[in-house]
């Protein structure tokens, strides 16, 4: 190695160690864009922190990007940042290409003229230490539209960050985040401009009028019960669309009321919005009664207990103006319905609790689950470790689940259906096992809200028959609510983006190691890079982390397509709202009948994305195969195959001498798979 070339190498290793800590690929960002655009003639803290203010304060024809909306706290009238929706909507429409191209393509498919947008809210709690007490732990509120579609909508970039305010200062909110999330409604729908009324865009160099409503709200069963002021799933009435369902132990059962172990739709009886409203119009009554002292506070109490309510002068039910419907804008988001702490957790450590008693363990399924090479999207290696499985439920994450339940059928299947133990805690999760079938569908339209209504149904009368009505949840009811609010919306949604878009979120928490101006400067910052993201968004087929093309690869990709002008490559794509990886073990549509092979890499010529695959044989198992697996022989057959053709990443096992491989394919393709 020459001198100057180790000098080179010690300079650049050198970087890392004399400054503040940054990871390798931080440092190559910056360098890459110092080497093409320079560096900026002022560097220092304080010259960066100006900039960051005045982009911050951007002026649109609907008022500055951020703008402070004073709160009434207990300790006196404070300021709350907010990303103002309109002003937001209008200078990414304007600036962003990418962006415009979405609103453009959705403009073009939903005229507004014809019915107006569906914009969508969500709240939840983000925090750094899983400790109790974050002095830094926010509440954040984003927003979309349900027009924008699945594919777009499962883009972290297309949810927009209205808001981030400290949990402590919530706590100091009368009525809390259901106080700040009416606060950001009233600047979407109230004031000199709402897009009720409709705002004015530049997209594309065409001047456009977006109209929109508030139509949706999702979020965990926590942030639903703060939201809308709910008793939530302890209370006497645990669901807040149903006038009838009680508590599985409620001495109100029986007749008119029916427990949450109820598994017959049609005997819920269903609040409207306009029920609702009456309840908390009564409640809001008696509330200023016991304040005159004409009404006696048992008496409100009471009638909180009964109706599942509780009254805040300040919630986003009593704002006039607004007239929020909950009943018409709830969506019950499947991801925490069935694997936070939900339905799969318990289950799964229920069916363990009946399989000891057999000799059947948890690491035998661990060892059984080791076996399987997972596709790479899942981030998950050992499923079903010792330490996975808690008290009362197994401890898995929800990518862990979604990636392991099709596993413990097959483990079901072959190591516990013949000893022939435990039929009714086995036939309760395959019941299961096929509703998340259908819910992993559910965003390519394949599933109709009936057939989800029923699957639902029969698990949760599987589930009762199995271990009883003592360990229905409210989480089951609310599952029993999915079908009906699929064909309410068109579509479920589940906050599994919004778990990924919190790491930006925390990305700029963990920059702030003050508390004086953090939710200001943290919404600045988050604002700021939201702004700079949409100028690259890709919603369609793309490669994640492009790279130019290697030698070898660019000169065989120059022999395939002599005429391309750019050819880049990657390890990662993004394939029909899914990510594939190289190595993986892909499901696709060659020729127009499924098949199955694996993922060599992933390239783009000029604007065409393009993946090779070497094709697999299908063969006939030697052994009886479950319904959701088939056989398979690795072979090197490559075919150059477009980026839409993959259809979804699969987990596989292969026999010891590797030359057979059993796959779990999807539910949707398991009738053509053939």
């Amino acid at each position: 190695m020459s001198v100057s070339s180790a000098a080179k190498r010690a300079r650049l290793s050198g970087l890392r160690h004399d400054g503040p800590h940054a990871s390798y690929s931080a440092i190559e960002a910056l360098l890459l864009a110092a080497k093409q655009d320079g560096v900026p003639e002022h560097v220092n803290r304080r010259t960066q922190h100006r900039s960051r203010k005045t982009e911050a304060i951007a002026e649109t024809p609907y008022g500055p990007l951020l703008v402070d909306v004073e709160l009434p706290f207990t300790d006196g009238v404070q300021a709350v940042t907010f990303a103002h929706p309109l002003s937001m909507l209008w200078l990414c429409a304007r600036d962003s290409a990418p962006f415009a191209a979405v609103l453009a393509s959705t403009l073009a498919k939903h005229p507004p003229e014809a019915a107006p947008w569906h914009v969508i809210f969500y709240n939840d709690e983000i925090g750094l230490s899983p400790l109790k007490y974050d002095s830094r732990k926010v509440e954040v509120c984003y927003w979309s539209s349900l027009k924008f579609g699945p594919a777009a909508l499962g883009a972290g970039e297309t949810w927009f960050c209205i808001t981030a305010v400290r949990s402590s200062r919530v706590c100091q909110l009368p009525a809390g985040i259901s106080h700040v999330t009416k606060a950001a409604l009233r600047l979407f729908l109230l004031g000199d401009h709402s897009i009720e009324r409709g705002v004015m865009l530049e997209v594309r160099g065409q001047h456009v009028c977006l109209v929109a409503k508030h139509a949706c709200h999702i979020s965990d069963e926590k942030a639903i019960k703060e939201t809308f002021c709910t008793k939530g799933a302890s209370g006497s009435k645990p669901c807040p669309l149903c006038m009838n369902i009680v508590g599985i132990e409620s001495r109100l059962a029986g007749g008119y009321c029916k427990t949450i172990a109820c598994h017959d739709a049609t005997r819920f009886v269903l609040h409207s919005d306009e029920s609702i409203r009456e309840l908390v119009r009564e409640i809001a009554g008696l509330a200023r009664g016991a304040a005159a002292g004409t009404v006696a506070k048992a008496r409100l109490e009471e009638k909180q207990q009964l109706y599942g309510l509780n009254h805040e002068e300040h919630s986003i039910m009593l704002d006039v103006d607004l007239r929020v419907g909950l009943v018409s804008v709830m969506m019950f988001d499947f991801m925490h319905v069935f694997f936070v702490t939900g339905l799969y957790n318990f289950e799964l450590f229920n069916l363990f609790e009946y399989l000891k008693h057999h000799q059947v363990s948890h690491s035998m399924l661990e060892s059984f689950a080791s076996r399987f090479k997972l596709p790479r999207c899942y981030a998950a290696e050992k499923l079903f470790v010792e330490h996975n499985w808690g008290s009362d439920h197994w401890k898995g994450s929800a990518s862990e689940g979604l990636a392991g339940y099709a596993i413990v059928v097959l483990f079901l299947h072959s190591m516990v259906v013949p000893m022939g133990v435990c039929k009714k805690q086995i036939a309760s999760f395959v019941a299961l096992a096929l509703v998340l079938d259908l819910l992993s569908m559910v965003k390519s339209s394949a599933v109709t809200s009936d057939e989800l209504a029923r699957a639902i149904a029969s698990h949760l009368k599987a589930c009762k028959a199995a271990y009883g009505d003592i360990v229905v949840r409210p989480k089951h009811h609310m599952a029993m609510h999915l079908g009906k609010q699929l064909a309410q919306h068109g579509m479920l949604l589940s906050c599994f983006v919004h778990e990924r878009r919190h790491k930006l979120i925390k990305r700029f928490m963990q920059d702030r190691r003050t508390l004086r101006s953090y939710e200001r400067g943290l919404m600045e910052d988050v604002t700021l890079h939201h702004i700079h993201e949409l100028a690259e968004l890709q919603i369609e087929d793309s490669l994640l982390g492009a790279s130019a093309a290697h030698s070898t690869l660019l000169e065989a990709m120059r022999a395939f397509r002599p005429l391309a002008r750019e050819v880049k490559s990657a390890s990662r794509i993004r394939v029909n709202g899914l990510h594939a990886a190289v190595r993986d073990v892909v499901l696709a549509r060659v020729d127009g009948a499924l098949t199955i092979g694996e993922l060599w890499y992933c390239v783009s010529l000029d604007s065409d994305v393009l993946c090779c695959i070497s094709l697999w044989e299908r063969v006939a198992s030697s052994t009886k195969d479950h319904s959701s697996t088939r056989a398979f022989r690795p072979c090197e057959r490559p075919r150059m195959l477009s980026a839409s053709h993959v259809l979804a990443p699969v987990a596989f096992v292969a026999n010891r001498a590797g030359d057979l491989v059993t796959v779990i394919v999807p539910h949707f393709s398991r009738a053509v798979l053939t």
